[in-house]
């Protein structure tokens, strides 16, 4: 797509979260294309305000120490209110999406504005990673919003706006499923998509339809070996056995501390500002656990202990497949 309007054809991006912040920002990059088809290096976008573009604003964002809203950013981008400028339209985390208003050639407004459908409540692909691709998907005339999801299906949200209606932002219907996830026996097979489904619409085949591209992402590995003797199965159980009772006990020592801190926070009550929290959470958790040295004996067997109980499973192994869903 090409974002700044100079006719070269660029790449647009989100991420997980930016380094170089004291709170989780999920940014925006572009890579600017030229004319010999080549892109120039990795820049972050910014708002009107010339800061960072993120979907919540920095005071929201610090007020959580993971705020699923902010990170795991997929935009898109498209005039979606009809003035001619393209805009951004964000997944995210959570599953929900986010607009910037476009202000022509690559700038945008900084201010996120959660998208709804014609009832007001917010769009929301259930099981997170929202990847929204706009598109005419009923070949009305208009934009509709499709969108893969976490645990692998893809829906859409029509857009419900009157044939010939002016120009606005769209009026979208709750989602719809397209594809439903596959179920626990089919996660991980041969005959459907995985976890993490990420979609393009584009007519594949040439017939004049819309069809479906959809990237999953699929892991294995982790299980005890199958060649595993007698001998082995003892020993991993053994190690497994050991590894639950050490893990419950560093849950237990940092459950204190944890507790020490909710009960700090719940005694000072509303007059507790951000600074205040982030302070007694280094001194009640941070600081104590440094310092703690049973649960510094405790993590390092855990980390032995992880190690040895490798040897005996399958080796961990991540990769992805592309399907093709072609409209009937």
């Amino acid at each position: 797509m090409d974002i700044n309007g100079d006719g070269f054809a660029d790449i647009l991006s989100g991420c997980y979260s930016q380094h170089g912040y004291d709170f989780m920002v999920g940014s925006f990059w572009v890579l600017y294309g030229d004319k010999e088809g080549k892109f120039a290096k990795a820049v972050e976008l910014k708002g009107n305000d010339g800061k960072t573009l993120m979907i919540l604003n920095e005071k929201d964002a610090k007020n959580s120490n993971f705020d699923i809203k902010n990170i795991c950013t997929r935009p898109y981008a498209a005039d979606l209110n009809g003035d001619g400028k393209l805009d951004l339209v964000s997944g995210n985390f959570e599953g929900s999406f986010y607009f910037f208003a476009g202000e022509g050639k690559g700038a945008f407004q900084s201010k996120a504005v959660e998208l709804t459908d014609v009832g007001g409540k917010a769009l929301k692909v259930n099981s997170g990673h929202s990847d929204p691709f706009l598109v005419d998907w009923d070949a009305d005339g208009d934009l509709d919003l499709l969108s893969g999801g976490s645990d692998g299906e893809i829906v859409w949200a029509e857009n419900k706006a009157a044939k010939g209606e002016a120009a606005t932002m769209p009026k979208f219907a709750a989602f719809a499923t397209l594809i439903a996830a596959p179920t626990s026996g089919e996660k991980g097979g041969p005959e459907a998509p995985s976890y993490s489904v990420r979609i393009h619409v584009a007519d594949i085949n040439g017939d004049g339809k819309l069809d479906i591209l959809a990237g999953d992402a699929r892991h294995s590995g982790g299980e005890p070996r199958a060649d595993l003797s007698e001998e082995e199965k003892t020993k991993h159980k053994a190690l497994q056995d050991e590894m639950d009772k050490v893990s419950e006990k560093w849950q237990a020592i940092y459950s204190k501390y944890w507790k020490e801190f909710e009960e700090a926070v719940e005694k000072a009550g509303k007059k507790l500002t951000e600074e205040e929290q982030e302070k007694l959470w280094k001194e009640l958790v941070e600081d104590k656990m440094e310092k703690d040295e049973e649960l510094k004996t405790t993590q390092k067997r855990m980390s032995e202990l992880q190690e040895e109980l490798g040897k005996y499973l399958t080796p961990w192994v991540s990769t992805g497949n592309v399907w093709v869903y072609t409209q009937k």
